[in-house]
């Protein structure tokens, strides 16, 4: 994977300086990641909020910039855009467009150190989980959006041992009243 020089990022903000890394019990704090699909063609970005553990995916069928922003754009619509507060990520090329959704959603991104996924360690767990259902080396080209939703319906409505056995779609839910 190739990373973003971090001069072409203008004003990176940095996760861990001080008082940036918001603490789980806080809501509204994402982390997000692509994982990349056989031949690095096709790739699934993920994004999950730190406090609830829900999860949204979409397929990509190019992880271009322009294709990567435009669709975390679509993904922080509606009720989510109204809880959503920063993001986490990595410094991959993918998100080299960072001023489009930072305007477009009002989303405040923090970028993770190179080589340093224990910084998004939600977010790495979720990958983690996604690849229960999409070892590594899977062909995501044949992948639907159903198909895809299906996962992401299947994560979130899995109770969790951290959420005290509450699912992350019940967790998030309580966040929209």
């Amino acid at each position: 994977m190739s990373y973003t020089d971090p001069s072409s990022i203008a004003n990176p903000r940095r996760v861990y300086f001080p008082g940036v890394r918001p603490d789980r019990a806080v809501p509204g704090h994402w982390e997000g990641d692509l994982i990349i699909g056989q031949g690095g063609t096709t790739a699934l970005v993920t994004c999950v909020e730190r406090s609830t553990r829900y999860t949204m995916i979409r397929k990509l069928d190019v992880h271009d910039s322009a294709t990567t922003v435009d669709k975390l754009i679509e993904m922080f619509t509606g009720k989510i855009r109204n809880i959503t507060k920063t993001l986490a990520w990595d410094q991959g090329v993918e998100l080299a467009q960072v001023d489009k959704l930072s305007i477009a959603r009002g989303l405040a991104v923090y970028f993770c150190d190179p080589h340093s996924p224990w910084q998004r360690p939600t977010n790495e767990n979720t990958n983690g989980l996604v690849r229960d259902f999409l070892p590594e080396g899977s062909d995501f080209s044949a992948l639907t959006d159903k198909d895809v939703q299906h996962i992401q319906d299947l994560l979130n409505g899995r109770p969790r041992k951290v959420l005290n056995w509450y699912k992350p779609e019940e967790k998030i839910q309580e966040l929209f009243k």
